[in-house]
């Protein structure tokens, strides 16, 4: 999906290509029907939580991702809740289990989830921002194709501002949220943060029920 990304960034610049959700580990591990109902419905990627803060891996990841791919949805990415101040979220300790739960033939993306929740992270923004960009790296050494994901109130959050700069996180693929219900990246200019100059993905939606349980919408 990286090698995707980059593609259709410069083919369609204000149209989006593709259509999908992404379901947390509170979703637990939804039928094979969900799945295909995904894939009836328009929806050619998803992207489940692999790694879910203090909780670790998410132990539903393969059967999700066996069930996606059964039902024909091409394109299938992880993403990880990452926080500093989380039991057992030291870097190396992340990526080195990720790598570990991907099954054979995963060829997506990892995208790095940075929110807040509450006593979720500690220290400066600089010391947060210095965790953020360690677990990037050591997943990017590990062989995992990274991206970030978060929106501009998440970052600044996180971070104290929503301009405080991701540094050398820019230089991997961003999916924001933006809950306004449009499939359009034209609001990117009022709600940037991090300093990226533009964003691969957007979330347009949340917490919406489809095929019978919860997701939230993207596009790119």
């Amino acid at each position: 999906m990286f090698s995707k990304l980059i593609i259709l960034s410069l083919a369609f610049a204000c149209a989006f290509a593709a259509f999908g959700v992404d379901i947390s580990g509170f979703q637990g591990a939804p039928s094979q029907d969900t799945f295909n109902c995904f894939a009836q419905n328009g929806k050619e990627f998803l992207i489940i939580q692999i790694w879910e803060g203090g909780y670790g891996i998410n132990p539903d990841f393969v059967g999700n991702w066996q069930k996606a791919k059964a039902a024909g949805i091409q394109y299938v990415d992880a993403y990880a809740f990452v926080c500093n101040n989380c039991g057992g979220n030291d870097p190396n300790n992340i990526c080195y289990s990720i790598k570990q739960t991907l099954p054979a033939g995963f060829d997506g993306m990892i995208w790095l989830d940075l929110e807040d929740c509450d006593g979720c992270w500690t220290g400066s923004p600089d010391q947060r921002m210095g965790f953020a960009q360690s677990v990037a790296s050591a997943c990017q050494s590990a062989g995992l194709h990274m991206g970030v994901y978060s929106g501009m109130g998440s970052w600044g959050q996180v971070f104290g501002s929503a301009y405080y700069d991701a540094g050398s996180l820019k230089q991997y693929p961003l999916w924001y949220a933006h809950y306004d219900g449009s499939a359009s990246m034209d609001d990117w200019s009022g709600v940037a943060f991090g300093g990226w100059a533009s964003p691969s993905i957007k979330q347009y939606q949340g917490t919406t029920d489809f095929c019978g349980t919860s997701v939230d919408l993207s596009a790119y």
